[in-house]
C-alpha cells in the first residue's frame, strides 16, 4: 500500500515537470510583419506640373498673386503755417479759435465766395495747416483760379460774424496746388461786421390797428420800407365790414295786415 502512494506521487511530480517544460518550451508565435513605408506603395512622387500661364489681361488676383493696393495718399490744396506777428500776441490766446478760408478771386482782385474753410486751433506761435479735398464749400470741385487765403482768430468762434479785436491776415491770390505757404496774423479789427440780426424774425412792423403791445413784449422795428424797383405793387389792406347793431325789441313788430279777414276770425 505504502508503495503505491509513493508510485502515484512520483508520476504526479513526473507529469507536472513536463508539463512545465512543454509550456517553457512552447515557441512564441512571430509578430506579423510591419507595414511597408508609405513611399514604398505609393511609389515616388510624380514630378510638379508648371502651371499654365493665365490669358493676358486676365485679372491678376486671379492668377494666385493678389496685389497690394498701397492706399493713395490725399491730396493737398494747400499747406503751410500761419504765424503769429509779435505786434499782436496781446490780441491772441492760447487755444483760440482759428478760421481759415479761401475765397475765389474776381475781377479787379475783388474777393468771391468762400471755396475753402478749415477751423484750426491757435496752440503755437506758429500754426501748421493743410487744406485737402475735404476742406472745400459746395460741389464746385477744385478750385482752378487764383484763391485769396484768410486767418482769422475769431473771438466768439463764429465763422459768420466778424467782432472788434479779431486778429486776421491775409495771403494771396495763390494758385492751387501751393505749398509752403506763410499767412502772417498781422491786423486787429476795429469794426464788426456779420449778418444783421431782426428782431421781428422777417415779419416787419405791426399794422397800427393791432393795438399795443403786452407788458414785457419786445420792441418791434418799423415796416420793411419801400418796395424794390419793379415790384408789384402791394394793394392796401381792406377796411373790415362794419357790424350792424341787432334791432331792439320795439322795433321788432309785425307789419299792419292787409286784406280782409276769413270769416269767424277775432
Amino acid at each position: 500500500m505504502l508503495k503505491s502512494r509513493r508510485a502515484l506521487a512520483a508520476f504526479v511530480l513526473l507529469f507536472a515537470g513536463q508539463s512545465g517544460c512543454e509550456k517553457r518550451d512552447r515557441a512564441v508565435p512571430p509578430a506579423p510583419p510591419s507595414l511597408p513605408p508609405l513611399s514604398a506603395v505609393k511609389g515616388p512622387p510624380p514630378p510638379s506640373q508648371p502651371v499654365p500661364a493665365m490669358p493676358s489681361g486676365h485679372a491678376a488676383m486671379l492668377q494666385g498673386v493678389k496685389p497690394m493696393q498701397a492706399e493713395a495718399p490725399e491730396a493737398v490744396l494747400a499747406s503751410g503755417v500761419i504765424k503769429v506777428s509779435d505786434a499782436v500776441k496781446a490780441n491772441v490766446k492760447m487755444g483760440a479759435t482759428l478760421f481759415l478760408s479761401g475765397r475765389g478771386v474776381g475781377q479787379g482782385g475783388q474777393p468771391g465766395m468762400v471755396l475753402l474753410a478749415k477751423k484750426l486751433m491757435v496752440n503755437a506761435n506758429d500754426i501748421a495747416f493743410e487744406l485737402t479735398p475735404n476742406d472745400l464749400m459746395g460741389m464746385g470741385g477744385v478750385p482752378t483760379g487764383p484763391v485769396q487765403l484768410t486767418a482769422r482768430v475769431d473771438q466768439d468762434e463764429d465763422a459768420s460774424t466778424k467782432q472788434v479785436g479779431d486778429v486776421e491776415g491775409l495771403l494771396g491770390p495763390v494758385t492751387l496746388p501751393a505749398r509752403a505757404l506763410t499767412i502772417v496774423l498781422t491786423t486787429v479789427r476795429k469794426e464788426g461786421s456779420g449778418p444783421p440780426s431782426d428782431a421781428t424774425f422777417g415779419h416787419g412792423a405791426m399794422p397800427p390797428e393791432h393795438g399795443a403791445l403786452p407788458a414785457g413784449h419786445m420792441p418791434i422795428p418799423g415796416a420793411h420800407g419801400d418796395l424794390p424797383p419793379g415790384h408789384v405793387p402791394v394793394a392796401p389792406a381792406a377796411a373790415p365790414p362794419t357790424a350792424v347793431a341787432p334791432a331792439s325789441p320795439a322795433a321788432r313788430t309785425m307789419p299792419p295786415a292787409t286784406g280782409t279777414k276769413p270769416p269767424g276770425h277775432p
